[in-house]
């Protein structure tokens, strides 16, 4: 192995340890409290705000907590509430494309912020306008599926943890 390679490899190594400290700094410290917020059963009451803007884009309420789970955790964690809560919900398509659009487009807002306000952008900017433009489209795919009869079947979850598989 030659000296610059040899080099260049424990540049690589430094810089990558350095960025992953870095991440590290911002992330445990937020899934720590995402952590506490989701055992004492918190983040029901950050959901609550969210069901009026729920309404706007054709949603129940109850989607609200999907949604802020999404936002403060990730988006598998708002799928998680997602089929927890969907058999009382009955979506249909156009539904719960404009929830997986609005959580694909904000989502996991602590930490992916935090982490970008490193390269500058300020940290409430990023959350208030991930949040507007998550809202934006769901109105907009809202209104789109509802005034032309688009999606209208019932949503199906496939997958759920509580049912016994049955055999063929």
């Amino acid at each position: 192995m030659s000296k610059e390679l040899l080099q260049a490899t424990l540049k690589t190594f430094r810089d990558a340890t350095e960025a992953s400290i870095e991440l590290f700094k911002v992330m445990v410290p937020i899934i720590i409290i995402v952590k506490l917020l989701q055992e004492f059963d918190l983040i029901q009451y950050l959901a609550i705000p969210l069901g009026p803007l729920m309404q706007l884009v054709g949603l129940p309420a109850s989607m609200g907590l999907v949604w802020a789970t999404g936002l403060l955790v990730n988006n598998y964690s708002g799928l998680v509430v997602y089929i927890s809560l969907a058999p009382a919900a009955m979506l249909n398509v156009g539904q719960v494309t404009v929830l997986a659009t609005m959580l694909l487009i904000a989502h996991a807002l602590p930490v992916e912020c935090k982490v970008a306000q490193k390269c500058g952008p300020s940290l409430w900017f990023q959350v208030l306008f991930r949040c507007a433009v998550a809202l934006l489209a769901g109105v907009i795919l809202h209104l789109i599926y509802s005034n032309f009869g688009l999606l209208t079947e019932p949503a199906q979850v496939l997958w759920n943890p509580g049912t016994p598989r049955q055999r063929l």
